[in-house]
This record gives C-alpha cells, structure tokens and sequence, in this order.
C-alpha cells in the first residue's frame, strides 16, 4: 500500500462514526479543482512521507475502544493492488471500512465487494454521465471511458441490494466550470432511478487546488444552489438529496 497521510481521529468522514482515515498517493484523474494535488501529482508525492503500515495497525490496535470503523481515501485507493489484503487486516480487527473512490477500477471494487471487505463506499458522480463532459471535469485522461463509471455504479446498487449490512453514497463538487444546472438534473434523473443517497458538495476556493487558476472561478451562490434544489425536488419529490454547504 503506498500511503501518504494518517488521521488518527475524525468525526467529519462518516456520520455518525469515530474513524481513523488512511490517505493512499496516487490517482488516476486530474480534477482541476482538487484539493488534495499532493496526492495526486507525481512530483509531489516523492516528496511526501511514506508511512508504514504497521505503524498505522499498531494505532488501531491500541485504540480499538474509541474507533468505529477506517476510512480509506486518496487519492484513489483502488489504485492499490494490495488494497484488499490492507482491508482484510482491517477487518480482523473487527472495524467498519469506508473507501472513497472515483469510481474508475470497477475490477478492484468487484474484488472488494466480492470478499465483504466494504462497509460503506462514497463514489464520486463528477458531471453529467455522458463521456466528453467527463472528460472534461476529469482533466481530459488519455484513453478514458465512461463505461468504467457505469460498471462500478451497477456494482454499488447490486451489492446494496443483496447486503443489507452494506450502503454507499454518490457525491458531486458543484464546481461551475464542469457542473451546471442541467449537468445536476441529469445527474438527479439518474440518482433518482437508482433509489440511492446523493451528496451535494460546494466547490472550496483552497490555496491547494490542483489548478491555481479555479481561485479566480466564482462557486455558486447559496441562493443558485437553492434554486436548484428547488427544481430537482420538484421535478424528483423522492430522491434522496442531501448537501454539503
């Protein structure tokens, strides 16, 4: 596992859990509003501390009467070949797991799914599902296909289906350059068909986005959001919405 970053305590990551968060290095997007780029540009990373995983199990152990659960974020932590063998001694611990994740290794995520390793999973739904505007929020990756969201989102709502122990949120970053209000219906539309939890998260203007430039980007105003709101509630009274603003 190459890790880069340890929270010994959050009560922020999972609602209503004590957990520790593991940060893994390394991604397979380049999301320009990102606010994580040490994890995610390669130069940086070399430059960040690498911590051992014992270290992080020897925590845990020693503290397992104040901690819920784990949650594994990034980064992209499917990256990891190894990821779920680091569950699986997570779990003899008898702790909850929570991964984040983009969605784009569906082939890890079967694997996880698979062998009972997840608890809770948050994917990130960027834009709209249709392949260029992806792209485009994503940072333009060589040789991407949208096909690879799908195939993870399908995972999520068939494991929800069969485990009852299991649940999982969507979540998007309301960063106006890539998300308009159309892209957000669309978005809702889905959603709403697969009777899942969506999360709305407002675009942070941070020092450490990956792309300095979105400092100068406007997020949207509390009034636009609430319009917007508005409209999808009104046109999907059901769906499970909620936001991060």
């Amino acid at each position: 596992m190459n890790i880069n970053g340890f929270i010994q305590n959050s009560f922020l990551d999972w609602d209503g859990k004590i957990t520790s968060i593991v940060f893994t290095g390394g991604c397979n997007f380049s999301c320009r509003y990102c606010h994580n780029k040490d994890l995610v540009i390669k130069e940086n990373l070399t430059k960040l501390e690498t911590i051992d995983e014992n270290e992080i199990f020897d925590y845990l152990s020693k503290n397992l009467a104040w901690i819920d659960g784990v949650v594994i974020s990034g980064g992209e932590p499917t990256l990891n070949k190894d990821l779920n063998y680091f569950i699986k001694k997570i779990k003899d611990l008898n702790l909850l797991v929570k991964l984040d994740t983009n969605g784009y290794n569906p082939e890890m995520l079967k694997i996880l799914l698979g062998e009972n390793l997840l608890d809770y999973c948050a994917m990130d739904i960027k834009t709209s599902l249709d392949e260029n505007k992806y792209k485009k929020a994503i940072g333009d990756i060589e040789n991407f296909n949208i096909s690879n969201i799908l195939e993870s989102i399908n995972l999520l709502c068939s494991e929800k289906e069969k485990n009852k122990n299991f649940d999982f949120e969507f979540r998007t970053t309301i960063c106006p350059l890539f998300v308009k209000k159309e892209d957000l219906l669309s978005i809702a539309e889905f959603v709403n068909r697969t009777n899942s939890t969506w999360y709305l998260q407002q675009f942070r203007k941070l020092s450490d986005l990956l792309d300095s430039s979105l400092l100068l980007v406007a997020p949207y105003t509390l009034e636009v959001l609430k319009n917007i709101e508005m409209e999808i509630f009104t046109k999907f009274p059901k769906i499970k919405l909620h936001k991060r603003y």
